[in-house]
This record gives C-alpha cells, structure tokens and sequence, in this order.
C-alpha cells in the first residue's frame, strides 16, 4: 500500500531543514551586511530617517513645549492681571519650585524608565509615555492652587522620563 503522507522521520528532517532554511534568509534580513553592498545599505538608512526623523522631532517639539510653556504662562496676560502667577497668587520662591520641581522626577525616574522598557516592547512604552503625559499635560490647565500646580508638574516630570532614552534604545 502506498500513502502519499511522510513518515514521522520525513517530517522531523522537512521541518529541521526549513527551520533552519527560514533561520538563515532571517538572519541575512535582520543583520544586513553593510560590506557586501554598502551603498543600498546607506540608502535604505537615509529613507528610514527620511520618514521617522520628522514624527520624532514632532514628538520631541510637543514634550518640549510642555516645559516651556509655564514660563509663556507667567508674562500672559500680566497687565490685566489674569497670569498664572497672580491667579495661584504665587511668591518669587514657589514660581522657581514650579519650575524647578519638574526636572527631580524625570533625572531620577530616567534609570527606572529604562528597566521598564526593557521589560516591554519600545512601541507600548512609547505609548503609556505619550498618552499618560498629554493627559496630565491637559489637567495642568486646570490647577487652582499651589499644590495642583506643583503635583501636576512633578506627575509630568515622571511620566515624561525616559522619552530620550527610548528613542535612542529604538534607533540602535
């Protein structure tokens, strides 16, 4: 009797062979050897930069603005009265820790931020950083007091921390 199906064995070498078959043309797509065509290689490289350098500097121009944008806060409106400062009714000091208190979570969360994402995948990190920063950032306009000012400050200080590094794990 004759069976067109492969015996056990056949089908433990056809797979082995493919694994390994499949493994190499992986390995030649996710190291491309620079040296055996250097210029496609180049090429390829200045078109991904192309298309993803202007989304990070976008990104990068966004998280930047958020911690600039309190000292825009503070000349606004101070003729009339209605700038930040005179509305939380703020001293010369509290106006520097508003400032200030943004830069002690983001220098000390960066390490933390970075075990955590290699404990995930760059793309879900870049995400929660994003979306839980321009949440936070929304919630900034709508502090009345000192304490509101100060908490939402610090909350965008954490939650901000690790951006840099994330690109920079994303591009090597």
């Amino acid at each position: 009797m004759y069976s067109d199906s492969p015996t056990p064995d056949e089908k433990r070498s056809i797979a082995s062979s493919s694994d390994e078959i499949i493994g190499q043309i992986g390995a030649k797509l996710s190291t491309p050897d620079p040296s055996s065509d250097d210029e496609a290689y180049h090429k390829v490289l200045r078109r991904v930069d192309i298309r993803i350098m202007p989304l990070v500097l976008l990104q990068y121009l966004f998280m930047r603005v958020d911690v600039t944008n309190i000292s825009n806060a503070a000349i606004m409106n101070v003729e009339q009265k209605t700038d930040i400062k005179t509305q939380l009714h703020l001293s010369a000091q509290q106006w520097v820790w508003a400032i200030a208190c943004f830069y002690y979570p983001y220098m000390f969360l960066e390490p933390i931020s970075t075990i955590l994402l290699k404990k995930t995948s760059a793309p879900v990190w870049l995400s929660r950083i994003m979306v839980t920063w321009g949440i936070v950032t929304c919630c900034i306009a709508a502090t009345t007091s000192y304490g509101g000012l100060i908490t939402t400050r610090v909350l965008v200080g954490a939650l901000e921390a690790g951006y840099f590094r994330l690109w920079c794990h994303m591009w090597n």
